[in-house]
């Protein structure tokens, strides 16, 4: 509440204090113990992160914007060096990309320092699972939550952004191990088959070599051996990905 009653109409005031809400909203679904909190948090990161709310302002200096934030950037990547950092020239971590526009510098944003923490339970799925002594509703909220929000960042964002970055941190593996672990109960696991889907269905080269490299179906064909003779909805979704 504080990030946004401070918003004036500054707008390098507004597109900082709405960085830091996402950041903090993040923190929330990640940490938080209330579910009626994390759903709430959930939904307005949503909102955030929709590229159609990352529209100009009335008023925004769009040559100062871009001036000030480039110059920035290629300040940042001169004190690093050479500047190429670890990017891949998708401009995901917006080292040594321009930035044309205030959706362009959320993405940038966002996915250089904020995603990786957001999605860590699913970057390091192993490590993060092995910290956590008892699978509470919360826990399973939160897998859900990430699940349901690598599908939409995969449809909404830029794949310039979304995908390289998906890709990179091998966030269809963790759901692929996720799909697999008898941990979670069969609505979660279900939820990741449905993700798996939603990639293939995107039709794209780049995520399908890869669903192919990292045998990613295997466990979702593995649960299928087990549950195929019967009429019930893991069957169901799964067929549904087959067909």
């Amino acid at each position: 509440k504080n990030v946004v009653d401070s918003q004036d109409d500054n707008n390098d005031i507004d597109i900082d204090d709405n960085l830091s809400l996402i950041s903090i909203l993040s923190n929330v679904v990640i940490n938080e113990d209330d579910i009626g909190l994390k759903i709430q948090s959930f939904e307005a990161l949503k909102i955030l992160l929709d590229p159609d709310n990352l529209l100009y302002n009335e008023g925004f200096d769009k040559d100062d914007f871009e001036f000030r934030y480039n110059n920035n950037n290629n300040n940042n990547n001169a004190n690093n060096g050479n500047g190429n950092g670890n990017g891949n020239g998708n401009g995901n971590n917006g080292n040594g990309n321009k930035c044309n526009n205030i959706q362009d510098y959320y993405m940038i944003q966002f996915y250089d320092k904020i995603a990786k923490k957001l999605f860590n339970p699913l970057i390091n799925f192993e490590e993060s699972l092995s910290k956590i002594n008892l699978l509470t509703k919360s826990e399973i909220f939160k897998y859900q939550k990430l699940v349901e929000l690598i599908s939409f960042i995969s449809n909404e964002h830029s794949r310039d952004y979304s995908r390289s970055f998906i890709l990179e941190n091998n966030l269809l593996v963790g759901i692929s191990k996720l799909i697999s672990n008898l941990k979670f109960p069969l609505q979660l696991r279900l939820s990741a088959i449905r993700c798996i889907k939603f990639i293939i269905l995107l039709d794209d080269e780049f995520y399908t070599r890869y669903i192919i490299k990292f045998n990613l179906l295997n466990s979702t064909m593995e649960f299928f051996n087990k549950i195929n003779n019967i009429n019930n909805l893991s069957n169901s979704t799964i067929l549904n990905l087959l067909y």
